[in-house]
């Protein structure tokens, strides 16, 4: 599934009642208060909201997430988590493109380079993408900020470089409508909760996105905290901190495995791809011949995908299956009262 996060973002947007009143924008958070009653969110402007909880889906280095481990080195001294516990070892130079005529839709090209570099190019009937990884000559913990002249500079060293028959790299650049180079972390944090304060995607987990799984794994936790979180509502309008932390374990229980074996298996596919040392080469060379990367997703990640959460208070009419089945599915006409199963 390939969409621009700007047109899912509008989407959402464009749905969610009351917009107006519910969504501050051109605001930074500046500190979080956390007690019995509830929650306190204090802005750079110098305004506060309040609320029951926090939950921070603010990206991979996730200003919640510090504030998070500031209260619990405040309350015991002993924060569960690291301070960094996200790292760096590659970049990645992403590109919209135009349709390019030769190039046939529905179709994904993948290529190795030298010296820790892969591409993958997909085309769509209007549209397609790039998506160019290089190997860091060290790992970076810390948050690099690339600007369009370094995007260019990387796009320059692989100008020349054939991506197929009869097209180099230079005919997918000048088809190109915006590009931006940035490096992906990738990480996996130990606790995704402290108090009335939970974490959400990117900020809990990441993984470098050449397999398809980073955002997938943002959208499994968004459906196993949102189910959790209306179960206990049901039972308890008025949760209390232990209730909110019980409901924040079992959401972390949920997806926690299947996050890390996204981020092994995103892991392997980067590193074989870009022959991050010569062992991975060889394995990436020989692959092939044992059936390649059929064989990769049908005994890797078909057993995490399969593995999926579905909200469990709403119908799915259409419901479709196929040789692999879902472990998780929710039948046309469930019901809206709370599944205690």
């Amino acid at each position: 599934m390939l969409f621009r996060r700007q047109s899912l973002l509008e989407l959402l947007h464009r749905r969610l009642p009351e917009k107006d009143a519910r969504i501050s924008t051109l605001k930074k958070v500046v500190s979080i208060e956390s007690n019995a009653q509830g929650v306190k969110v204090h802005c750079d402007d110098g305004t506060a909201e309040e609320g029951s909880i926090v939950i921070g889906c603010d990206g991979v280095y996730s200003p919640v997430r510090g504030m998070m481990r500031d209260l619990a080195l405040k309350s015991t001294g002993t924060p569960d988590n690291s301070e960094t516990p996200m790292k760096a070892q590659y970049q990645l130079l992403a590109g919209h493109l135009r349709r390019i005529p030769n190039l046939e839709a529905h179709r994904l090209w993948e290529i190795r380079k030298s010296k820790g570099l892969s591409m993958q190019i997909f085309m769509l009937d209007n549209e397609g993408w790039f998506l160019i990884y290089r190997r860091l000559p060290k790992p970076a913990h810390q948050y690099t900020k690339y600007t369009d002249e370094d995007a260019e500079a990387f796009a320059k060293d692989i100008m020349d470089d054939p991506v197929m028959e009869g097209m180099k790299f230079r005919d997918i650049w000048e088809a190109r409508k915006w590009v931006r180079l940035v490096n992906i972390e990738e990480g996996f944090v130990k606790k995704w909760h402290g108090d009335r304060i939970v974490l959400l995607g990117d900020s809990a987990h990441k993984m470098t996105p050449n397999a398809g799984l980073s955002v997938n794994q943002g959208w499994q936790g968004v459906v196993a905290l949102t189910n959790n979180l209306r179960q206990l509502l049901l039972k308890n309008p008025d949760p209390d901190t232990q209730a909110l932390t019980n409901m924040f374990e079992a959401y972390q229980k949920a997806t926690e495995k299947m996050s890390k074996d996204s981020l092994w298996l995103s892991n392997l596919y980067t590193k074989t791809t870009c022959w991050h040392n010569n062992a991975y080469k060889v394995a990436d060379c020989i692959g092939p011949y044992f059936g390649g990367d059929l064989l990769l997703f049908r005994m890797l990640a078909s057993p995490i995908v399969v593995q999926g959460l579905v909200l469990d208070f709403l119908p799915e009419p259409g419901y479709k299956t196929s040789k692999l089945k879902w472990v998780n599915k929710v039948s046309e006409d469930v019901s809206q009262e709370p599944n205690n199963g």
